[in-house]
């Protein structure tokens, strides 16, 4: 996010050099909006075996550029 970041910014001062950049973030209550089956540290477990979370299917399809290698 931070590259992302210096990129959005060194944009802004190209298309506009005659003003200052100021980016807000709110992150506040990005961490409890979440599935109620989805992915969380808190619900997994940390050893072998034990009850896990019931997963979600997924379809994992063969098209070109859906799954592969990432530059």
């Amino acid at each position: 996010m931070v590259l992302q970041i210096e990129d959005c910014i060194d944009v802004l001062k190209v298309l506009f050099p005659n003003f200052d950049v100021l980016l807000l973030f709110e992150h506040s209550c990005g961490h409890d909006r979440q599935q109620e089956h989805g992915l969380n540290i808190e619900n997994m477990s940390k050893g072998y075996g034990g009850k896990q979370s019931r997963l979600c299917s997924s379809i994992i399809k063969e098209v070109d550029g859906y799954l592969g290698s990432f530059n």
